[in-house]
């Protein structure tokens, strides 16, 4: 009998979360006892990254990748996942549904979630690349992930002909959103009976549907903009919750936006943050940051 043995598991798990910020030590205490591993696996895996390489033409594993990185025993500790980079197969879609299928199944505790897809650049749109587009399979299989798990941020970016309006529809969990890069389809018809329709009750809409942080930039705005709806609609998100707004560089349609959404939350609001882009002046960005505040208090 080791000494490990005769301490409470409840002193085992205390020692271990001391050492979750260092990778090392969590790796050394989870090879040395299999009784340390299911509790280092937790700190270890709490934050997942993938991404994919740059090259768009590589026929790709991409999906074999994440099924290797999210085994069963690893998946249920992950509470942050980003895939970057991220673009289809030329095999077709099917890649796709499986890859969120495994995503839905596997990511059980999941809290953020972010897809980036790759952005159309001069170097890509030679060879034809019009940008990452999810599939209607692929984008079914998210929202029923989002609804089993209940994520509550999403950062969907460079996606092209994302339906938002969707989203905020089907999943009422989501307090913290981000569309950077990413555009509308516009009034293009999405075929919503693709959908696949997990059973119980937040897929009726029954729960609010409120953020409390939101994300804007010019590129994404018409994508942040469904997805908060207009002002009556039954699919409509509440912004009296919202307690931050990130705006990314600066328009006049953005800066109308966000004003809107700061009269919206009222008292509510405690955070606004402005990040300029890299042809924004300070002082630009400046006048346009007190235009917001001066519009909102008027």
């Amino acid at each position: 009998m080791t000494v490990f043995s005769r301490l409470p598991p409840e002193i085992i798990d205390n020692v271990i979360d001391r050492l979750s910020h260092s990778f090392s030590d969590l790796h050394s205490c989870s090879v040395a006892n299999s009784k340390f591993t299911p509790r280092c696996q937790r700190h270890l895996f709490y934050r997942a990254c993938l991404i994919f390489p740059d090259d768009i033409n590589d026929p790709a594993e991409n999906t074999q990748h994440l099924i290797r990185l999210l085994r069963p025993d690893l998946a249920r500790s992950i509470r942050y996942l980003r895939i970057i980079n991220y673009h289809q197969s030329r095999s077709g879609t099917a890649e796709d549904a499986h890859l969120a299928m495994v995503l839905e199944k596997l990511c059980i505790s999941l809290q953020s979630f972010t897809l980036s897809g790759v952005a159309v650049t001069r170097r890509n749109a030679t060879v034809g690349f019009t940008g990452t587009q999810l599939s209607p399979s692929l984008f079914s299989c998210l929202i029923a992930m989002f609804v089993s798990t209940q994520v509550v941020e999403v950062n969907l970016h460079n996606i092209k002909n994302l339906p938002t309006p969707l989203l905020a529809s089907h999943c009422p969990s989501i307090r913290h959103v981000s569309f950077e890069g990413s555009t509308s389809p516009g009034t293009a018809p999405f075929p919503e009976e693709n959908l696949l329709r997990p059973a119980g009750p937040l897929w009726a809409g029954q729960e609010p549907r409120f953020l409390n942080v939101l994300s804007l930039s010019p590129g994404a705005l018409q994508c942040a903009m469904d997805f908060c709806a207009a002002s009556g609609s039954e699919s409509a998100v509440d912004l009296s919750h919202l307690n931050e707004i990130i705006i990314i560089g600066y328009s006049s349609k953005l800066i109308d936006f966000a004003a809107d959404c700061m009269r919206r939350a009222g008292e509510s609001l405690k955070t606004l943050r402005w990040s300029p882009c890299h042809t924004d002046t300070g002082i630009t960005g400046v006048s346009i940051l007190l235009r917001v505040i001066s519009s909102c208090l008027e």
